[in-house]
């Protein structure tokens, strides 16, 4: 690979932006697929843009079908941030590390951080406004709000319909989350961006447990990161 290649590569990288390095494996030409190098002077058919634009957003490599085509995906990993280190959190770290997701869980409250077991994440101390900015939030970021606490959640939530994180949560009832829509309304956030907002959080699958809510939050997450729009 070209040094100019793999240089454009860590701009990406280090931008937060996915890209792609598209290899003709019988004259070995590559080019780079991101935001300013796309894919209109390769004649490839719109069916095939599109399984490419799929694997970029999904981060798979591999042989394009019917072609002589090879997709090398570069990008930085899924994130996940959590505020609250709550019951649920327990469960949900575990199981979102083991699909590739890097966890960071975020909460001031001293009893609750060391209440619950808290498995080899990064666990920040601080109030959510503090530190939720200085966190690089991009397009494979998903954010999540546990506490109940509104000192805690709502600045979360502010801060994660400014970003273009794919996927905001936030735990609570119809009724709490309606209360929650009135106050961010309150401060002037639109109700197109205010939709953007999963809540109540997870997918409905009559969860009852921290386990099973844990569960139905993931498969949700997971839902919107394979979702390509």
């Amino acid at each position: 690979m070209k040094l100019s290649l793999i240089e454009k590569i860590q701009i990406n990288i280090k931008k937060g932006t996915a890209c792609g390095v598209l290899t003709n494996t019988l004259s070995g030409e590559q080019f780079l697929l991101d935001n300013d190098n796309l894919m209109f002077d390769l004649e490839l058919s719109d069916n095939i843009q599109k399984i490419i634009n799929q694997m970029i957003h999904n981060n798979i490599s591999g042989i394009i079908d019917g072609t002589n085509f090879f997709l090398r995906i570069y990008g930085p990993a899924y994130k996940m941030i959590i505020v609250g280190s709550v019951h649920i959190a327990q469960f949900l770290i575990p199981m979102s590390k083991l699909v590739g997701f890097e966890v960071t869980v975020i909460d001031p409250r001293e009893a609750f951080v060391n209440s619950y077991k808290v498995f080899e994440v990064e666990v920040i101390k601080k109030w959510p406004d503090e530190v939720i900015e200085k966190i690089k939030i991009n397009s494979r970021t998903a954010i999540i709000t546990l506490t109940h606490d509104s000192k805690l959640d709502d600045p979360t939530l502010v801060n994660a319909l400014q970003s273009n994180c794919f996927y905001i949560g936030a735990l609570g009832s119809k009724k709490t989350h309606q209360k929650r829509l009135e106050r961010l309304s309150s401060l002037g956030i639109a109700l197109k961006e205010l939709t953007r907002i999963n809540g109540p959080i997870g997918i409905d699958i009559n969860a009852k447990t921290p386990q099973e809510i844990a569960i139905s939050i993931l498969a949700q997450v997971i839902e919107k990161k394979r979702a390509v729009t």
